[in-house]
């Protein structure tokens, strides 16, 4: 059994010489062929990796660069947020100072008159100011009542006009009847008992108003005489956060 099989692997080697007599000579040519090619590939592999590398880090060299901008950013927000609230208290806080002191003045004016009635105004004043609001946003009708505190009522003649006060922009403003889109800036009185005055006006854009200033003038011995009106005290809580631009 063993020599069958001795016998045809001898006759398997002999065939395989007989078709490829070089092969010692190919195998050898095959393995230079080899070390050629990864002598020629090594260099190229080696500077793709480098190239590689390189990407990768400059790929983080970003990363972290705008992650640092975020943190920046995000940073900067912040301070501007709290730069805005600032402003924020510091406005409502001087619009209550006011408010404070608007509330003030007319509790003093009452006691005086308590106290001192003899140094009431002898005639024409100011009986009331009514504001109501209108469909258009920030626009008020408005409703002015004059009347004579005099004992022998005589005709009162003269001129009232009316302001707004407030600031815009962070400055004081006062604006007339006109600009605030009445017919005109002052109106003529002349009356025995009273006298009403009707009519509208548009408070303007990033106007925050904070008193209504009417002021008489008498063609007679009453002289002038100024009436300041809260705005508070004219419209409702609601209403005056808008104009102040609160939500």
């Amino acid at each position: 059994m063993m020599q069958y099989w001795k016998h045809r692997w001898h006759a398997l080697l002999a065939f395989w010489q007989r078709l490829y007599p070089s092969g010692p000579l190919l195998l050898l040519l095959a393995l230079l062929f080899i070390g050629l090619g990864a002598a020629i590939l090594s260099p190229v592999l080696y500077s793709q990796q480098q190239q590689l590398a390189q990407a990768q880090q400059l790929q983080q060299q970003l990363q972290q660069q705008q992650l640092q901008a975020d943190q920046q950013r995000v940073t900067l927000q912040l301070e501007l947020k709290l730069e805005q609230q600032s402003q924020h208290e510091t406005q409502a806080a001087l619009v209550r100072q006011r408010q404070q002191l608007d509330d003030v003045q007319t509790e003093l004016a009452f006691y005086r008159n308590i106290m001192a009635p003899e140094q009431e105004v002898d005639g024409v004043v100011v009986h009331d100011l009514v504001l109501d609001e209108t469909n258009t946003p920030r626009r008020f009708r408005y409703q002015l009542v004059l009347t004579q505190q005099q004992l022998r009522k005589r005709y009162g003649k003269g001129s009232v006009s009316v302001q707004l006060e407030g600031t815009q922009a962070g400055k004081a403003q006062r604006l007339s009847l006109l600009a605030l889109g009445g017919d005109s800036a002052k109106f003529d009185y002349s009356f025995r008992y009273f006298q009403q005055f009707d009519g509208e006006i548009s408070v303007p854009e990033n106007f925050i108003p904070e008193r209504v200033l009417i002021t008489l003038k008498s063609r007679g011995k009453g002289g002038n005489s100024e009436t300041l009106f809260p705005f508070s005290q004219l419209v409702s809580a609601d209403t005056l956060r808008k104009l102040q631009g609160k939500t």
